[in-house]
C-alpha cells in the first residue's frame, strides 16, 4: 500500500511525502480545534494482505501516538487476461502473395475494468501490413500507429468480461524471407501487468535456400552474382587441379 494523494487545505501544508509516509505541518490549531486529515492511499499488492496503519503529531517537543487501524486488503482479480490469437490461414503452409489475417482476441476476466491497455505486435519482415483496426464494442477503429512493421495501440475502460479484437492483415513477401518460417505472437500491457498470446508460426513452401548467398548471412543475391561465383570456384578447381592438389 502506499499513499496516492492528500487532500487540499488551507489549515495545514504538505512537508514531505513519500510512498509510505506522509509528513503535514499544522499553521495554527487553537484549544478545541479539530482537522480533519484525509489521505488517500492505494493498495499496490495483488495478493490479500492486512496492513496496520498509524499517526503521530509533535508539539513542542512531545510525541503524541493516535491508535493503531489495522485494514485487510482483498484482492479482487479472479483471473488474468486471456489473449488468445489465430490466423485466417489454417495449413502450417503459405507462400508468396498469401493473404494472411492475424486475428487477436483480449478479454478482461476480472471483475472490475481495465484503465489502461496497450497492445503490441511487431510482425516479422517477411509480411507487408496492408492495415490494421480494433473492433470494440461493435465498432471498428483504424490504427495509425504503424512503423517499422511494429503496431501499437493504447485503450482505455476495458469493461469486466468485455472483448477487444486486433485485426491485422498482411501479405506474404518471400523476397524479405530470412528462413523458411516465421513466427508472430501479440504483447499485452494492462494496468502494469504485462501479458503475451501464444505464438503463431507458418512455413514458406516457395523459399528458395538456394538463391540465398550463405557467405553474405542469407541476403539475395542476384543471377550475375551467382555467375560470378561459380567461375570464382570453377577457375580455383583448375588451379588446384594443375598444382596436383
Amino acid at each position: 500500500m502506499s499513499v496516492y494523494n492528500i487532500e487540499e487545505s488551507e489549515k495545514y501544508e504538505v512537508i514531505d511525502k513519500t510512498d509510505e509516509f506522509v509528513k503535514l505541518k499544522v499553521k495554527q490549531l487553537n484549544k478545541g480545534d479539530k482537522i480533519d486529515i484525509s489521505i488517500i492511499l492505494m493498495a499496490n499488492s495483488d495478493k490479500d494482505e492486512n496492513v496496520n496503519l498509524q499517526g503521530y503529531a509533535t508539539v513542542d517537543g512531545a510525541t503524541y501516538f493516535s491508535n493503531e487501524v489495522e485494514i485487510s486488503l482483498k484482492n479482487d482479480i479472479v483471473s488474468n487476461l486471456e489473449v488468445l490469437q489465430e490466423g485466417s490461414i489454417k495449413n502450417d503452409y503459405v507462400k508468396n502473395g498469401d493473404n494472411l489475417i492475424y486475428i487477436t482476441t483480449i478479454k478482461n476476466n476480472a471483475n472490475s475494468n481495465i484503465n489502461i491497455l496497450t497492445i503490441e505486435d511487431k510482425l516479422p519482415n517477411v509480411l507487408t501490413i496492408n492495415k490494421a483496426y480494433i473492433e470494440k464494442q461493435g465498432s471498428t477503429e483504424n490504427i495509425e500507429n504503424i512503423e517499422n512493421n511494429q503496431i501499437l495501440k493504447t485503450l482505455i475502460d476495458i469493461k469486466p468480461n468485455e472483448e477487444v479484437k486486433l485485426y491485422v492483415d498482411t501479405s506474404i513477401d518471400t523476397t524479405k524471407a530470412g528462413s523458411d518460417s516465421f513466427a508472430n505472437s501479440v504483447k499485452i500491457e494492462a494496468d502494469q501487468k504485462e501479458y503475451e498470446s501464444n505464438e503463431i508460426t507458418y512455413k514458406l513452401s516457395d523459399y528458395n535456400d538456394e538463391s540465398r548467398d550463405e557467405i553474405n548471412d542469407g541476403e539475395k543475391i542476384d543471377d550475375n552474382k551467382k555467375k560470378m561465383k561459380i567461375m570464382e570456384m570453377v577457375t580455383k578447381i583448375k588451379m588446384m587441379v594443375q598444382m596436383g592438389m
